[in-house]
């Protein structure tokens, strides 16, 4: 039995349109592993943020020394309080020596 010229477009069109949909599905698996990657990666430092901010609570009252474990920088300093409200997680005194550290570190 011969295939008719017709017939053979159809075939070829067919294995056209099932490699698009192999290639699209291999986006989406490797799209999902980064995502699932960077959720966990997300998780882990909160944990990492979580075990800074208990040892530092535990064993110290020093803000220097967490501004130290953090790696806080005078810019990212600078950004919080722009953008949110240190003042509902720090007292005002703490804020004053940030203010104060970030000032005495770049004199």
């Amino acid at each position: 039995m011969r295939i008719g010229h017709n017939e053979c477009v159809n075939i070829c069109e067919d294995r056209k349109i099932i490699k698009i949909i192999k290639q699209e599905s291999e986006k989406w698996k490797k799209k999902q592993l980064i995502k699932n990657k960077m959720i966990k990666q997300k998780l882990i430092d909160e944990a990492l943020q979580q075990f800074t901010g208990f040892k530092i609570g535990k064993w110290s009252n020093n803000i220097r020394e967490l501004i130290s474990s953090m790696g806080l920088k005078k810019e990212e300093w600078e950004y919080i309080k722009r953008t949110e409200d240190p003042d509902s997680i720090l007292d005002e005194e703490d804020v004053e020596e940030i203010n104060k550290i970030f000032k005495e570190d770049s004199a």
